[in-house]
């Protein structure tokens, strides 16, 4: 779909609107599922190229997506202000005029939702902000003011709230300075968990289990039907469903740990790993020395069409992922994003960063136009240079430039 003027020029007067004394303010362009306008407010078209985005008023050099779902995007800056595009309309507090100071505003830290929207953030000391739902579960209409955080004085400070495809919930928290002991509680839905947190001392409100591995956790993330988390010494554990190759590691066996129980990703111990991605049923881990290891499902189940450099990875085994330059030497890799079906990654090509992606592209969700339905090997994407980083929704991607 082509760019027209007057979504051009609307951009552009925001981008100036923004910069207001600023030097450069963070854009962000998107391609792929636009059902609920989540990518572009005036069409509900997908868009197959990537595109700038309408953000409204907030954006400065510091905006990040916190939420990137099947009908609704979230954006924040560092200032903890939120705004939304698609189906679910958020509307921020004027905490000044709540009696609130601004150094006490909450900046939003760690994001969970579904396909209606946000559902809740973990914000920077601890606490648990809810976005409410009406007795159907649908989001309530019009715009939804975000509440403060809750405020409950039996309930602990968290870390991290990851909400899997499957409803299942996995929590981490808040640990003292020394503390090298990272405690995991599981709950089968979010209403278990939000019964559980505001009651912790309940009994009827147990967590379904109880988890605990040393360090301290860096990243939690949720996948279709499981967990990935990355500790800061860079250890990856991974638990849940383990079909599809999903969990990178054997389950079965004298030595291997249960599926359902966090255990190490054997083939990236020991890597230093800086970060990790998930989405649907594949997963991937980017070290500090700019190398990707991807595992997982090479095709979405029921479909035809299979990634080709996963098509031969074994169970328990992860792929070493290497993007050739025009002179067949390895691209280092700067940033991995994982959407359902599709990957984007975003490489250093000497002092230009680009994208390269591979995957589903029913939606358009790569960014390459044309009709193409799936790529099976990695393509660089026309036109995206000097990127900071790249995110990826179920049936979308994301990147962020600097204007």
């Amino acid at each position: 779909m082509a760019v027209d003027q007057k979504h051009q020029d609307l951009i552009s007067s925001e981008i100036a609107t923004a910069k207001n004394g600023h030097t450069n303010v963070s854009v962000i362009r998107a391609a792929g599922f636009n059902g609920h306008s989540q990518l572009r407010a005036d069409t509900k078209a997908d868009l197959s190229q990537f595109e700038d985005i309408t953000v409204g008023l907030k954006a400065t050099s510091d905006v990040n997506i916190l939420f990137a779902g099947w009908s609704t995007t979230v954006l924040a800056n560092a200032k903890g202000e939120i705004w939304s595009l698609g189906h679910q309309k958020l509307k921020q507090l004027d905490k000044q005029h709540h009696g609130c100071e601004e150094e006490s505003q909450t900046i939003p830290k760690c994001a969970f939702g579904n396909h209606n929207g946000l559902l809740g953030f973990v914000d920077n000391n601890g606490g648990l902000t809810v976005i409410s739902q009406n007795e159907t579960g649908e989001k309530e209409s019009g715009a939804q003011s975000i509440p403060f955080p809750l405020s409950e004085p039996d309930s602990p400070l968290l870390e991290f709230v990851a909400l899997a495809d499957n409803e299942r919930v996995a929590v981490t928290f808040r640990q003292a300075s020394n503390a090298r002991l990272c405690h995991i509680e599981e709950f089968m839905t979010l209403d278990k968990f939000l019964e559980w947190y505001r009651e912790p001392a309940n009994q009827k409100y147990r967590p379904t289990a109880h988890h605990m591995v040393p360090g301290r956790p860096k990243q939690l993330l949720a996948s279709a039907a499981g967990f990935l988390m990355l500790m800061e010494g860079g250890e990856v554990y991974s638990w849940g469903d383990p079909r599809y190759l999903s969990l990178g590691r054997a389950t079965t066996g004298e030595v291997a740990t249960p599926a359902s129980q966090p255990g190490i990703v054997d083939a990236v111990d020991g890597l230093k790993i800086d970060k990790i991605s998930t989405g649907g049923w594949m997963s991937a881990a980017l070290s500090k020395d700019r190398a990707l290891y991807l595992w997982g499902a090479p095709k979405l189940p029921g479909s035809e069409h299979v990634i080709k450099c996963l098509s031969k990875v074994s169970p328990g085994e992860v792929l070493l992922v290497s993007i050739p330059d025009e002179n067949d030497q390895p691209l280092d890799i700067l940033d991995v994003a994982i959407g359902v079906g599709h990957i984007a990654v975003l490489v250093a090509d000497g002092d230009i960063r680009r994208i390269y992606v591979c995957g589903n592209n029913r939606n358009g969700q790569l960014g390459i136009g044309g009709e193409e339905q799936f790529l099976d090997d990695w393509k660089k994407v026309d036109g995206c240079e000097d990127i900071k980083r790249v995110f990826c929704g179920p049936n979308s991607t994301y990147y962020i430039v600097l204007r």
